[in-house]
């Protein structure tokens, strides 16, 4: 009886590093379609058009877009690569990356004169519509943030899996010590 119980945590062991292991895997990959995504904003020619239908759209100017998201990423990509995820931290480069976005997500045409205008140039050298742009942003933030979040719950799902039987272990230590005391007294 103890011996399946033992097979049964260590499959269930198994079956939580392996999640822990497509999470991470999901999480990178997602990431590096996020960057692509960016990759395909940047004004590809230094045209004053092309960069004030950027900074029209996001609020922001290129530069500063780029290297801000550029540092958060990095730092966002260290987290999700370390053995263990630090929740809190890989949620609060994430959420820096997401406000940098929001700005150009939740704008209104009604908020900006040009924006029909700058939309135009920006489909032209984004080669896609913003429209399209923005549906394909929301879903790789969305499948981010759930992948921190699913990773985070199955690694402390795997963590107290690994603590009870630690527990476990340690209890059936000491019997079996007290029970050889025991036998020799």
């Amino acid at each position: 009886m103890v011996s399946s119980c033992s097979d049964n945590d260590e499959k269930e062991l198994q079956r939580l590093r392996e999640i822990k292991k497509e999470m991470k895997e999901r999480c990178t990959k997602n990431l590096r379609f996020l960057k692509s995504i960016v990759e395909d904003i940047q004004p590809k020619w230094i045209l004053n058009g092309h960069r004030r239908a950027f900074e029209a759209l996001f609020r922001e100017k290129f530069d500063s877009f780029k290297d801000t998201f550029s540092y958060n990423m990095d730092r966002l990509e260290k987290q999700l690569d370390k053995k263990e995820l630090h929740e809190c931290d890989s949620k609060t480069y994430f959420n820096v990356i997401k406000t940098q976005f929001e700005k150009f997500l939740y704008m209104q045409s009604s908020n900006c004169l040009d924006y029909e205008t700058h939309s135009k140039v920006f489909s032209q050298y984004a080669s896609r519509s913003t429209h399209w742009f923005k549906s394909d942003l929301i879903c790789f933030l969305d499948a981010i943030e759930k992948d921190i979040d699913v990773r985070a719950h199955h690694e402390e799902a795997l963590r107290n899996k690994q603590e009870k039987l630690k527990k476990e272990e340690a209890m059936k230590t000491r019997l079996m010590k007290k029970s050889c005391r025991n036998k020799k007294g």
